[in-house]
């Protein structure tokens, strides 16, 4: 484990998972685990298997991909047509962070 990274525990949809998380990304993380968990229960409250955690968890981590990628689109389709002097390099920079952070959450495996 990196000097900088800490144990931390979080709860989502009333199960405990005890996370690595690099002290710098504490505040992202736990904001991150907040939108999933709010997610989880949204669904677990319109779902008949509201038990079944891993079904809510990969539906969840779909509608968010979903989520993901049409903010993608939409942001390379403004991109593409802006005239407005928008800072084109510094929006580029924050979509590749956002998707460095989503990768580490989602593709990483240590919240499920």
């Amino acid at each position: 484990m990196a000097d900088d990274a800490q144990y931390l525990d979080v709860t989502l949809l009333d199960k405990e998972y005890r996370v690595v998380c690099a002290q710098n990304e504490r505040d992202d993380l736990l904001a991150a685990v907040a939108y999933v968990d709010d997610k989880m229960r949204e669904i677990a409250g319109k779902s008949r298997s509201a038990g079944n955690t891993e079904r809510i968890a990969v539906m969840v981590a779909m509608n968010i991909a979903h989520e993901f990628l049409r903010f993608r689109i939409k942001a390379a389709s403004v991109l593409k047509n802006s005239d407005q002097g928008l800072d084109n390099a510094n929006i580029l920079r924050k979509i590749s962070e956002m998707e460095g952070k989503l990768d580490a959450v989602l593709g990483s495996g240590k919240l499920l």
